[in-house]
């Protein structure tokens, strides 16, 4: 390799891309991983970087990196068992959209509960590429923002070249000793440097912040820009619509998250995690509704004799939520004695049933608004949005199924059922002779009958003594 010689490459890396991968897993405190691996690369080689970066350790390889789509598809069909043995997270390196939409169909062929696996794509994918039909919810994915123009990066490296000179002249304390001229036939002399390996060396070791940041030359041939990342999560938004959002950035190597889109994203973990670790932890959200939700005031030390301890905080708000119950978590009883309630009844009865059964813990909250969820204003209102934008992950109460709910959010099986019914009273068939009576008071008709006698006995007397009557 000619030490004068210098590639630009303004692609990611295999070590850059390992780091960024690392940096994802380990932020969600993951120390182990299953691999498919979809780009051609030498998996021993790969392995070797893997471990030489990376203290996760990696379970299930599945190499498919030189298959094309028929063949990919044959090969996962066949060897079902190794799909089935994947486990969370699964780390889909090299793969593209294209490509991991097949891992994704085989494994739900295979009845793989995609929602239940942590699933990391492993290929740079610009934003425009992003795309949701097909992928499961809470699939991170990444890809590289910001890249620098070709213009801009080419004047970048002539001004490194050049700062290497200037670097070089001022190192070398008498110019004049330079050899100026050469010949094909001299030999150089042992111990001596020649010019040239002297100024690249200097080429090697030289960087510099330009216009598209910071420039540097890698195993002293390769010139790299300054490059940044950006981690999405696939989530649901407000209204129920599957969305990429940016759950962190990755730049000087180091990846800062957005708290409340990683939160909402390491809180998300499958029953197999659960087993192998610590419990998980879900965030559960009530609303009261007798008999199915009860509250009590808390005693006076701020406990529930009865009951579960749930949260009253009249808020939505995740952040506000998170300090609130880690306050609790950590024995602080700085939490305003009014926020705290004791629930109880059927409802709770069966969210502490279930938590025994699937070795779960919960924290539990009353919904901030009161309202069960209905579209309006263009996003869900009550447990409907706190459920949709990843407040909570679960809602326990007498929640009523519908259709629009059932689009954005999933029902467990009815656990009660209710009806309406309306009492119409029968026409009798048969009416009493009586009957036309019916419409008027009694004491009506009495008066009816003296008022018809008393005219007629009127009437009688005046034409009797009428002289021009037609009485005799």
């Amino acid at each position: 390799q000619s030490p004068f010689h210098f590639h630009m490459d303004r692609q990611s890396s295999p070590e850059t891309l390992v780091d960024v991968l690392v940096s994802i897993l380990q932020a969600n405190d993951w120390q182990e991983t299953s691999l498919v691996l979809c780009h051609p690369w030498d998996v021993d080689s790969f392995l070797d970087l893997w471990a030489q970066r990376s203290q996760l350790f990696l379970r299930t390889v599945l190499d498919l990196g030189y298959l094309d789509e028929p063949r990919a598809t044959r090969y996962l069909q066949q060897h079902g068992d190794r799909v089935r043995s994947l486990s969370s997270p699964v780390l889909l390196l090299g793969c593209d959209l294209h490509r991991a939409r097949l891992v994704f169909q085989a494994a739900e062929e295979l009845g793989l509960p995609l929602q239940e696996l942590h699933w990391v794509l492993g290929f740079p994918l610009s934003p425009s590429e992003l795309q949701t039909e097909g992928l499961p919810p809470g699939l991170l994915a990444f890809g590289e923002v910001r890249r620098p123009l070709l213009e801009l990066f080419v004047q970048d490296v002539v001004g490194l070249v050049s700062q290497a000179i200037a670097q070089a002249a001022q190192s070398l304390p008498d110019p004049t000793q330079l050899q100026t001229t050469g010949s094909c036939n001299e030999r150089h002399r042992a111990g001596s440097e020649s010019p040239g390996l002297f100024l690249a060396r200097f080429l090697a070791n030289t960087s510099f912040h330009g216009q598209t940041g910071l420039v540097h030359v890698e195993n002293t041939a390769l010139v790299r820009p300054e490059q940044q990342f950006r981690i999405w999560s696939l989530r649901r938004d407000s209204q129920g619509v599957p969305t990429w959002m940016t759950a962190g950035t990755w730049s000087h190597g180091k990846l800062e998250l957005e708290e409340v889109v990683w939160q909402s994203q390491r809180q998300h973990k499958s029953p197999g995690e659960a087993a192998e670790g610590a419990r998980t932890r879900l965030r559960v959200v009530t609303l009261v509704e007798h008999p199915f939700v009860f509250t009590r005031e808390v005693d006076e030390e701020g406990n529930c004799p009865a009951g579960q301890l749930c949260l009253d905080p009249g808020t939505n708000d995740s952040a506000v939520l998170d300090a609130l119950f880690e306050k609790i978590g950590s024995g602080n009883g700085s939490v305003p004695q009014e926020y705290k309630k004791c629930c109880y009844g059927y409802c709770i009865d069966l969210l502490e049933k279930l938590a025994e059964d699937m070795a779960f813990d919960f924290e539990l909250y009353i919904v901030g608004d009161g309202k069960y969820g209905a579209w309006k204003n263009g996003r869900w209102t009550g447990l409907v949005g706190d459920l949709l934008s990843g407040t909570a992950h679960m809602a326990v109460t007498s929640f009523s199924i519908n259709s629009a709910r059932s689009k954005v959010i999933d029902f467990t099986s009815p656990f009660f059922s209710t009806s309406l019914g309306i009492l119409v009273r029968t026409k009798d068939t048969a009416s009493p002779i009586g009957a036309f009576m019916w419409p008027l008071h009694w004491t009506m008709w009495v008066g009816i009958f003296v008022a018809l006698h008393m005219t007629a006995l009127f009437l009688t007397l005046y034409e009797w003594k009428s002289p021009y009557g037609m009485t005799p």
